[in-house]
């Protein structure tokens, strides 16, 4: 069965599974970053996720951004 994630103040990776999301509060710093991250352009659900189990964080995902 296919675990879906949502975009919310309470959730982050757990390291598993890509899109697999574990509860965790996060910092004001870092739902800005997820929030600048998720409204960037060309950043939909999937590619999302995918940044975020890739560099672990929104904040290293827009560092590293052309």
């Amino acid at each position: 069965m296919a675990k879906k994630a949502a975009l919310g103040r309470n959730l982050l990776p757990d390291g598993g599974e890509a899109g697999v999301m574990q509860k965790r509060t996060l910092t004001d710093a870092e739902r800005r970053d997820w929030l600048r991250l998720f409204r960037s352009e060309n950043v939909g659900p999937a590619t999302f996720l995918t940044l975020i189990d890739h560099f672990a964080d929104a904040g290293r995902a827009i560092e590293a951004a052309p």
